[in-house]
């Protein structure tokens, strides 16, 4: 099993997005998988400029780019998943990954149509690359579920229109959180963070050995950080909400004042 993560924080290696997928990714290597990261923010992948070069018959998908892009395409041909891994930027990914996976239009003949395994009309797209078994691990500050909506539902039209299995996503809200494996006094007071950094590695081990995550182990890896029963529902609940809020300013003066 070879995993490939493509991890397109701009803070890159000193991320919270890459604190989580390291623990993913260590899960799957004590499994037997053998793991790389390629970080987007040290590469230089120019933006897709639609000049259809790539589109005309005698230069078909070849791009006048001579970038970085081509390298990150041929470790995908040769992994048997790829975790793309992103913070949400504005309730969608980060423009780094938006950028990459826009240039993925050069690698398709867009002459050629077909019809999906979902009964979808699209053209041709290169399935070595775009039809990967993929997982989507995303992380925000925010504890709002819709905060997410907008990334996972790219990726679900993604998934269809690419003929490519969804095979995990893993969404971590509450993400600053997160640094309590790291912060005692983080960890005394949400002592969930444990739990929840321990369910990435699980969630890396079902990848080496089974090929995808288990509902039960996103659950755990989505959980709420906060030890508030019923919290989804008492989010409904205006005057809850203004409780929080001040609930939030009180425990960040504490943990990270």
């Amino acid at each position: 099993m070879k995993i490939l993560a493509i991890n397109s924080s701009h803070r890159g290696r000193s991320g919270l997005t890459q604190l989580i997928l390291e623990r993913l990714l260590q899960g799957a290597s004590d499994e037997g998988a053998i793991c790389e990261t390629v970080f987007l923010n040290e590469l230089t992948i120019n933006i897709c400029k639609a000049c259809e070069h790539c589109h005309k018959q005698d230069t078909l998908f070849q791009c006048v780019y001579n970038d970085d892009f081509n390298l990150v395409i041929d470790k995908i041909k040769s992994a048997d998943i790829v975790v793309y891994a992103t913070p949400i930027y504005v309730f969608t990914m980060s423009s780094l990954l938006k950028i990459f996976l826009e240039r993925l239009y050069g690698t398709s003949n867009i002459s050629d149509f077909k019809i999906t395994r979902s009964r979808l009309f699209f053209h041709h797209v290169n399935k070595e690359i775009s039809s990967q078994p993929f997982v989507l691990l995303s992380c925000c500050n925010n504890l709002e579920k819709l905060t997410s909506k907008s990334l996972l539902s790219y990726f679900k039209i993604y998934a269809k229109f690419s003929d490519a299995k969804m095979v995990g996503t893993l969404i971590r809200r509450s993400i600053n959180l997160m640094q309590g494996v790291k912060n005692e006094k983080i960890l005394k007071n949400f002592p969930k963070v444990r739990t929840v950094y321990d369910s990435f590695y699980k969630a890396g081990q079902e990848l080496a050995l089974f090929g995808e995550i288990s509902r039960k182990t996103q659950k755990m890896a989505e959980q709420h950080l906060i030890n508030v029963p019923f919290l989804d529902f008492l989010m409904k609940i205006k005057f809850f909400k203004y409780k929080m809020v001040q609930k939030a300013k009180e425990m960040f003066e504490l943990n990270f004042g």
